[in-house]
């Protein structure tokens, strides 16, 4: 039976001592595949914290053994789990970003068949505290001496009190000038020439534009996805391919040569590729443009139901993806089937 879980993080200080906390609290509903809460049942947890990106270095993981309750919640604290690799008190907050993974075995053992991971944002930045120095010499009419490394190698260092006294002021109304025009609220070129008149949801190239950006030779470059789109498996059998890849679909695609996935989406057409993880970001982010687009020209939209492969993978088992439903980054098992769609650089 699949098992979806939807997962809410906090984190709170234990204590009002001067010292920060050494935990923060994880919970999680868990759902069977009719969407039905498991309730007063054992489930088995991973728990790793990732550097960098949602495939970055692993700088500590522990596992926990927890009981749902009757309305499918699970609870726990991470950093009171069973240490299974490094120490959570070791983790440098400072060197981020960092990012959760959670494998959960609904069974309550240690076959992980689920995985989640999540970008900690502002949680548990709180435990940064432990970084800073002093704070000495304040007064109200001074600003003190602040002697944290974090911030004194920051631009936040160099504000003064002459740059704060505008920041209330600001522009009301940006005005295009010549050389340029407003398409909604997209400013863009008008001079001559289509690499600088590109726009997000323009049905151009033979796609749907969804992202933008100018280059060091003064045009416009970005990325554009197919109007229709399959359901494959990554692969027939699992094996490590070596697109690990997290921004390059491309050199992903090229690397490949045993997936239908991939081989799908470069039989589009020359220059099409199978987007890797980070692109699929920058098309979740403008869906609202590319769907709209594709409703006016009778194209399949993209879905907001199942999962749509990335060229990325993690292991030979299991590749990264998005979760349609909530714009998500998952992995998933590669032999099994998901949605596809192509993307092509101009």
């Amino acid at each position: 039976m699949k098992t979806y879980f939807s997962l809410l993080l906090s984190c709170f200080l234990f204590s009002l001592s001067a010292q920060s906390p050494t935990k923060f609290s994880y919970q999680a509903v868990m759902r069977d595949a009719a969407n039905e809460l498991i309730t007063n049942d054992t489930i088995g947890l991973e728990i790793s914290i990732l550097q960098n990106s949602p495939s970055g270095n692993l700088v500590y993981q522990e596992v926990h053994n927890v009981v749902s309750n009757q309305n499918g919640l699970i609870s726990l604290e991470i950093g009171e789990g069973v240490p299974i690799f490094a120490s959570f008190s070791a983790i440098d907050w400072s060197n981020g970003p960092y990012f959760l993974r959670s494998n959960i075995d609904p069974n309550g053992g240690s076959n992980y068949t689920l995985s989640s991971t999540t970008q900690l944002i502002s949680v548990p930045y709180a435990l940064h505290a432990n970084t800073t120095d002093s704070l000495s010499g304040f007064d109200p009419s001074s600003v003190g001496s602040e002697s944290d490394p974090v911030f004194s190698n920051s631009l936040a260092a160099g504000i003064t009190t002459t740059d704060t006294a505008f920041w209330n002021r600001k522009q009301q109304k940006i005005i295009a000038g010549s050389g340029a025009r407003w398409v909604g609220d997209t400013l863009i070129s008008t001079v001559s020439g289509s690499s600088r008149d590109f726009y997000l949801g323009q049905d151009t190239l033979g796609g749907i534009v969804f992202h933008l950006y100018w280059g060091a030779d003064g045009q416009q470059h970005g990325l554009v996805v197919s109007k229709n789109e399959a359901t494959v498996p990554w692969q027939y059998n699992g094996s490590v391919t070596g697109a690990s890849s997290n921004w390059n679909g491309q050199a992903n695609t090229d690397t490949v040569n045993n997936s239908p996935a991939v081989t799908w989406a470069s039989n589009q057409g020359t220059g099409w590729f199978l987007p890797a993880i980070d692109q699929w970001r920058f098309l979740e982010q403008n869906r609202f443009y590319v769907n709209r687009a594709l409703a006016n020209t009778s194209h399949t939209e993209i879905s907001r139901n199942g999962y749509y492969f990335s060229s990325t993978e993690r292991n030979a088992n299991e590749v990264f993806i998005i979760d349609a439903r909530s714009g998500d980054v998952s992995t998933i098992i590669k032999t099994v089937n998901a949605k596809v769609r192509a993307v092509k650089a101009f």
